[in-house]
């Protein structure tokens, strides 16, 4: 389209992790802080995606089972997890402490994975992504994120990307380098 940058279109992912896991993790943030969910009550997860999206390759099940950063990554089950008990998915949730937690472990083990026929019309011009929650008590809570943080239609603000600079570079680069420039 000779109208349109394409670099418009570029998304900037706020969680390091699966690009298609973006919505995934983001509805699991946003359904503890909706309910102030204690994960610890968490008795079942769901996560939804759009159809296409399971017949991936990266949606393998290796990454079922993720034994070190390269499968919890790309971990649709892990990657929840982190958003239910920290939220947030960066550099810090990929440390062996993480990847060993039992707490982690007991999430994943009670997780599932299904397609959502009501994500599919966006596929694919969106990283949508849905969970749902069931607590030991039997209540339900869900959330579904269309367009994460950093995706075109919801973009990420200088301050987010400024955050994700530093946490990334956070013990590697002096923190004074491109404060003036940031």
């Amino acid at each position: 389209d000779l109208g349109r940058y394409k670099i418009m279109d570029t998304c900037i992912k706020p969680f390091a992790a699966h690009a298609l896991s973006q919505g995934v993790i983001q509805a699991a943030i946003d359904v503890v802080a909706a309910h102030r969910i204690d994960a610890a009550r968490i008795a079942a997860v769901e996560l939804r995606y759009p159809a296409p999206v399971l017949a991936l390759p990266s949606m393998d099940p290796e990454k079922l089972n993720p034994r070190n950063k390269e499968t919890a990554d790309h971990s649709p089950p892990y990657l929840a997890a982190m958003g239910l008990l920290f939220g947030a998915c960066g550099p810090a949730q990929f440390t062996p402490r993480c990847l060993d937690a039992p707490a982690v472990w007991r999430l994943i083990e009670c997780t599932r994975i299904v397609a959502d026929p009501a994500l599919d019309a966006a596929w694919p011009h969106t990283m949508a992504g849905g969970i749902r929650v069931t607590l030991q008590d039997g209540a339900v809570h869900e959330s579904v994120c269309r367009y994460p943080p950093g995706h075109p239609r919801n973009r990420l603000d200088d301050a987010a990307v400024e955050r994700k600079f530093r946490a990334y570079t956070d013990g590697v680069l002096d923190s004074q380098i491109g404060r003036a420039h940031v």
